[in-house]
């Protein structure tokens, strides 16, 4: 009998412990495993509200986008005024990086019309970044960065992530909008 009261109470301490853990609870997917609610765009973006809200912070204050039904995620990040754009690959739950064997991201870029100019369409390839604080080398990273003149200025864009494979999959044509939330969209 005492037993059994140990068993017990580790389940119901179990219970009791388990809403306290950390973790990335999904929301209700639709068909084809699409979730009900995309991740958050940017840091400081608030979260939509409801049990269906599912939603992350990029840990680097650029723009999610989602790769696979909740794999993973690249962030991105643009430098207005240099116009460098870093890409960083990060689990489904936006905390930690995943590395990549890849040694560049090839990204289609359009950048929508504006009164001054017609809309502009062309590739980046960004380049691995290798990072000795954290161990990252060339072949191994989760950084990728590009430094572009057609960017600079720019604000927000869409485009396409044309490849990335990393830990054995391989997420092809992954089409994304970079609107930071809370900043100036225009040129």
């Amino acid at each position: 009998m005492a037993k059994m009261r140990v068993v017990k109470t580790w389940v119901l301490l179990a219970a009791l412990l388990t809403p306290a853990l950390p973790g990335c609870e999904r929301g209700p997917t639709k068909p084809g495993g699409a979730s009900d609610s995309p991740v958050t765009p940017a840091a400081g973006a608030s979260a939509p509200s409801g049990d269906a809200a599912h939603s992350h912070l990029a840990p680097h204050g650029g723009v999610l986008v989602e790769l696979g039904d909740h794999d993973a995620n690249a962030e991105l990040l643009l430098d207005v005024d240099t116009g460098r754009l870093r890409l960083w690959l990060l689990d489904g739950c936006a905390a930690n990086s995943l590395r990549s064997e890849a040694s560049e991201i090839r990204v289609l870029v359009i950048i929508p019309a504006t009164p001054q100019r017609g809309e502009s369409m062309f590739h980046l390839t960004l380049d691995a970044v290798a990072n000795p604080l954290t161990g990252e080398t060339m072949g191994d990273t989760s950084e990728f960065s590009v430094t572009s003149e057609d960017l600079r200025g720019v604000r927000a864009f869409k485009g396409v992530i044309q490849r990335i494979e990393m830990h054995g999959e391989r997420y092809s044509d992954v089409s994304f909008e970079y609107a930071p939330a809370g900043r100036d969209t225009g040129k």
